[in-house]
C-alpha cells in the first residue's frame, strides 16, 4: 500500500518531496526524537485570496463574497506581482486604492488594528513569515 494512502503527507509543506519515508541517514536520533534536514525550500500556497480589514475606523465597505456591510478595504491575492504562488511573495498593488473613513474630524492615529481574513472574513491563520501592509492617507478631495 502506498505510504500516502495510510498516513498524512505533509512533504511538499515542510520541503521533504520527494519523500515520503526519509531514509534512515537524513534523520540525527536525539534523546526525545529525530531532527530532519530539508533538501528543497517548501511549497506553500494559499488556495483563496486574502483582504484587508480596519476593524476599528469608521469606514463602511460592501464585502461582495459575503453579500454584507464590511471593513474590507483591499485584497491581497494568492499570487505576487512576477506570478508566483509558492514561496515568499511580492505584491505591490500598480493602483491605490482609497476608502472615506467617515470622519467630520481630524483622527489622531496612534494604533491601527489590522486583520488579514477570508472572503467569509474568519481570520487568515496559514500566513507564514511577515506579512507588511503599507496605507497611504490623504486628505478627501474637496469636491
Amino acid at each position: 500500500m502506498p505510504t500516502s494512502l495510510w498516513q498524512p503527507n505533509t512533504a511538499r509543506q515542510l520541503g521533504m518531496s520527494p519523500y515520503t519515508i526519509f531514509p534512515t541517514e537524513a534523520s540525527v536520533t536525539s534523546g526525545l526524537g529525530s531532527s530532519f534536514t530539508s533538501d528543497n525550500v517548501p511549497e506553500t500556497s494559499s488556495q483563496s485570496s486574502a483582504f484587508i480589514r480596519l476593524p476599528r475606523f469608521g469606514h463602511s465597505t460592501f464585502n461582495a463574497g459575503a453579500g454584507s456591510v464590511s471593513k474590507i478595504i483591499d485584497m491581497i491575492p494568492r499570487f505576487d506581482n512576477a506570478g508566483n504562488e509558492t514561496g515568499a511573495l511580492y505584491f505591490q498593488k500598480p493602483e491605490r486604492v482609497y476608502v472615506d473613513l467617515n470622519n467630520t474630524d481630524p483622527i489622531n492615529v496612534t494604533d491601527v488594528t489590522v486583520d488579514i481574513v477570508r472572503r467569509d472574513e474568519t481570520l487568515v491563520k496559514d500566513l507564514t513569515g511577515s506579512t507588511e501592509v503599507l496605507f497611504h492617507i490623504r486628505q478627501k478631495p474637496r469636491m
